[in-house]
């Protein structure tokens, strides 16, 4: 986890943002959280926004949608997914599958 941290610490040099820098920005805040209670959700879903702008991709936005769920509740979430168009073949079970989890949360919180 040290090395892994002392790279990221590298990771924002450059002159250019890319979405490199999106993704490994988003990283840290899974790998280094407390506890997932005190997971930054927030934070995290704006950097899923920040990299659909710069590389947009329904994978970015299902990431967003699992954030926003995830610090505002399955129904957000579930909105959010609803509005995206469905990825490519290879990622579809992971589309599937993340709707799937989302609407059994929204379930077992009532």
């Amino acid at each position: 986890m040290r090395l892994g941290a002392e790279w990221l610490q590298k990771a924002p040099a450059g002159e250019t943002f890319t979405r490199f820098h999106a993704e490994a920005a988003s990283r840290p805040n899974n790998a280094f959280a407390p506890s997932f209670a005190q997971t930054r959700w927030k934070e995290i879903a704006d950097l899923y926004a920040m990299l659909d702008r710069i590389a947009p991709s329904p994978l970015n936005a299902m990431n967003r949608a699992v954030a926003i769920a995830e610090w505002q509740g399955p129904e957000a979430g579930l909105a959010l997914l609803k509005a995206i168009e469905p990825p490519p073949v290879v990622a579809w079970i992971l589309f599937v599958g993340c709707r799937a989890w989302r609407v059994a949360s929204a379930c077992w919180a009532q």
